[in-house]
């Protein structure tokens, strides 16, 4: 919600520039057009609910940046991210006289501000003023242009219009300033004509009380800014030597390092402040996916995906154990691995898929259903169908009761794998016995539903094994899955293809009985050469699924 309102308030305070800076580009023309075009491009403003609206816009602004500042555990940022930092702190103290002089002093003095008593203050009466006031075109429209880009980087279509908006972007801010300069030179040429000069101290109406009350209030607004400025930076020095005093909770990553969080503070934030590379093409507003990391441990203690994070997950279709590091604030210890190059861009961050390859631990199971070519002789296609769809949907459920991911597809079988999520394991292999024994039960219910249907029982065959594999989002760009390949994964498959042979319907590698934790007969026991190793995998041909835990 904060960055909602922060990205509103902005646009409409850059819609006012906008109209702001084309007036001034009529300076090219004369004093006098820009004048008269004055209360055309002021129209919306000047209503009543127009000030209230750009007034609330710049309180909102103001102070959703201050908070933001706080809520940062950490300052060391981008360039891009520093140069928008220092420009918005320094836009109150460019445009404070400014602003007061135009909407406040006119508001209660009745002076009747306008383009030539304006340009005779900034370029004959105050030329630092006019100065300052062409520094702040430059900072103000800059800070505007560099939150618009990266509110639209990550959109797909921005890519296509960015060389139109890079031209606007550049074209706007010049004839605004050559307006300016254009329209100063002419009122320095008129600055001996004492009939224009005086004609535009009576039109303006400005008194030495006016005068001293607008010193006076842009003197004290100023220090107000200077105050309010410090504020979050002092609020964050007391808050750190606070933390100090805790015990904080770590960021662990899978060689071994280890940093601690503070309170409050994201991943992402804590990466940044111990130098660790990370893309984030949106500068941490949950946008662009780019900092998608994977938490293999601690995934249980972190808090349910909020809004913002939870639509950009979804997006690209990650796994539960696949979070966005600037959107996690952790509270307790958890390890992390990061998914993405820190040279990613917003290209990359829209790829679906929430791994991108990397080597893991995992249980890795095949399942595939006995006789289903004959089952295909002997029923209509439709039919045939009905049946698939009905035995893959059971076998989906089990694997979805036991945090099992369903991986490929290959007609009559399957392939899952136990570990995406984090956890021991311990568990990952439990969990993966545990799926083929609720298989094998959900298989003999749909056999009960479908006796009718059936000349005989429906049967699989189940392998699996457990080590290590290469686990990512594979397959064409728009129709990834997160999947395995490896030489266990090889392995896995060839104890589901045993099942036949050893007449078992079940088949465990003993490494994942160990894993497991299950002591199986040695009778049960077997070995098998597979290609490439040079041991023989030894393995249990079992009847059912042993019991676990």
């Amino acid at each position: 919600m904060g960055q909602r309102l922060r990205l509103i308030s902005g646009l409409i305070l850059f819609a006012f520039v906008l109209t702001h800076y084309l007036n001034h580009a009529l300076g090219l023309t004369s004093i006098l057009i820009m004048e008269e075009a004055r209360p055309y491009f002021l129209a919306i403003w000047k209503t009543e609910i127009g000030t209230i609206i750009l007034t609330l816009a710049a309180i909102i602004h103001i102070v959703m940046a201050l908070w933001v500042i706080y809520q940062r555990r950490s300052l060391k940022l981008k360039k891009w991210e520093l140069i928008q930092l220092f420009f918005g702190l320094s836009i109150p103290f460019l445009v404070a006289n400014h602003v007061i002089a135009t909407g406040i002093v006119e508001e209660f003095y009745d002076t009747q501000i306008h383009y030539p008593q304006v340009l005779v203050n900034y370029w004959i009466s105050n030329f630092e003023s006019g100065i300052i006031h062409g520094f702040a075109v430059i900072i103000v429209w800059i800070h505007g242009c560099i939150g618009i880009h990266y509110w639209l980087k990550t959109k797909a279509f921005y890519t296509r219009i960015r060389w139109l908006m890079a031209q606007f972007a550049v074209v706007i801010p010049t004839l605004a300033l050559a307006g300016y300069i254009s329209a100063g030179y002419q009122v320095m040429m008129l600055e001996s004509d004492r009939m224009f000069m005086s004609g535009v101290r009576m039109a303006s109406n400005v008194t030495h009380e006016s005068y001293h009350w607008l010193q006076v209030a842009t003197m004290n607004t100023l220090i107000f800014f200077g105050v309010i400025s410090l504020t979050p930076f002092i609020a964050r020095s007391l808050r750190f030597l606070l933390q100090k005093l805790k015990k904080q909770p770590r960021l662990k990553f899978p060689n071994g390092k280890s940093y601690r969080i503070l309170d409050g503070a994201t991943a992402l934030e804590t990466m940044r402040s111990n130098k660790i590379p990370l893309a984030s093409v949106c500068g941490g507003r949950g946008r662009c996916t780019t900092c998608r990391i994977r938490v293999t441990e601690g995934v249980e203690n972190l808090h349910e995906p909020q809004k913002v994070e939870k639509e950009a997950l979804e997006r690209i279709e990650a796994i539960p154990s696949v979070r966005l590091a600037c959107q996690i604030r952790p509270t307790s210890d958890i390890t992390v691995m990061p998914l993405m190059p820190a040279d990613a861009n917003a290209k990359d961050g829209r790829r679906p898929g929430g791994l991108d390859g990397m080597e893991m631990q995992v249980a890795v199971m095949f399942v595939d259903l006995r006789g289903s070519t004959k089952l295909g002789e002997e029923k209509l296609p439709y039919d045939v169908l009905f049946i698939l769809n009905q035995f893959f949907a059971e076998m989906t459920s089990s694997l979805n009761a036991t945090k099992g991911h369903y991986a490929q597809f290959n007609g009559d079988g399957l392939m899952a794998i136990y570990g995406l999520n984090g956890g021991n394991a311990k568990n990952h292999a439990e969990q993966a016995i545990k799926g083929a024994t609720e298989m094998f039960r959900r298989l003999d219910e749909l056999n009960v539903q479908l006796e009718s249907e059936l000349k005989e029982p429906m049967q699989i065959g189940i392998g699996i094994h457990y080590g290590e594999a290469i686990v990512g989002a594979m397959g064409p760009p728009n129709n990834q899955l997160i999947t395995a390949i490896g030489d266990n994964v090889n392995i896995a498959a060839r104890l589901e293809s045993l099942c036949k042979e050893y007449k078992s319907p079940f088949i465990i590698s003993e490494r994942a009985a160990q894993t497991a934790g299950i002591t199986l007969p040695e009778s049960k026991s077997h070995s098998v050469a597979v290609k490439g190793r040079q041991r023989e995998i030894k393995f249990f041909a079992l009847q059912q699924p042993p019991a676990t835990a």
